[in-house]
């Protein structure tokens, strides 16, 4: 395993130098995991690559406004497996565990392509060439910005710009979580300078939610359970609430989030059946 903790000018050089990428991230993506494809998609387009976005899932349908977006597909053996294997570089975000890819570990793991891995989270598992990893960090999509800084030739667009906004936002829990700090906020004030809305990107990512998926929050809410002394909370949705809501997992992001706004919570947890 090459681990990588410090910024190397290596792997933006692979970056650079790639002609067919493949981007992916975890099943059940989220702002993170979407928001540092993307960056990363305009970025190496602008490059001259030919570059395949593919996920195990559907992009949610708060993210979908970003640019690129609509070009994220969903994986399909019969169609994508050829693509993995013309690739000459796969670059995987958000996760450092290959089996939360789904079913693209499959195609993945058969590869002869180079596999870089850009994350935050813990104990990574054994299954790339390069891992930038720095689990201080408050996203992925901070890493994927200290990537670009090293790039003399990088240039900030607005749709990077929103995206690595995206991503940064919804992981720092709207810039309240423990990791922001003011390397995060600096980064922050490059992308609004560049185009990235505060007000227009906040009302995309939280503000267009259905009356059905309100409806499903509030039966989470109403069924709340404290344990640990009301230091862990669970929110428990069962298929039932799905079916009388016309709902499904997939429409819970954010859900919860709001057992930790409960005074003395310092653990949410969300269960669905």
């Amino acid at each position: 395993m090459n681990y990588t903790n410090s910024l190397q000018t290596d792997l933006i050089n692979l970056i650079k130098n790639a002609k067919n990428i493949i981007i992916s991230t975890h099943i059940n993506p989220d702002g993170d995991g979407i928001g540092s494809m993307l960056a990363l998609y305009n970025y190496t387009t602008l490059l001259g690559a030919k570059v395949n976005c593919i996920i195990n899932d559907f992009v949610p349908k708060n993210l979908k406004f970003l640019n690129g977006a609509s070009l994220i597909e969903q994986y399909s053996p019969s169609r994508h497996n050829n693509f993995f294997k013309k690739a000459d570089l796969i670059i995987i975000v958000d996760l450092n565990d290959s089996s939360r890819l789904g079913d693209i570990e499959t195609p993945l793991s058969k590869s002869t392509a180079y596999k870089i891995v850009i994350d935050h989270h813990t104990n990574p598992k054994d299954f790339a060439n390069y891992y930038y990893i720095d689990t201080n960090s408050a996203a992925t999509g901070q890493l994927v910005w200290n990537l670009f800084q090293l790039d003399p030739e990088f240039k900030l667009t607005k749709d990077i710009a929103e995206a690595l906004y995206t991503a940064i936002v919804t992981d720092t829990g709207s810039f309240r979580y423990p990791r922001t700090n003011s390397s995060i906020h600096n980064i922050i004030a490059q992308l609004i300078d560049a185009g990235a809305d505060p007000t227009y990107l906040y009302d995309q990512i939280y503000n267009q939610s259905s009356f059905n998926v309100i409806k499903l929050l509030g039966i989470a809410l109403s069924n709340l359970k404290l344990a640990y002394d009301g230091r862990v909370c669970v929110m428990q949705i069962s298929s039932n609430d799905f079916r009388d809501t016309s709902t499904n997992y997939k429409d819970t992001e954010f859900f919860v989030e709001r057992t930790l706004s409960i005074e003395g919570v310092l653990i949410g947890v969300l269960i669905t059946e």
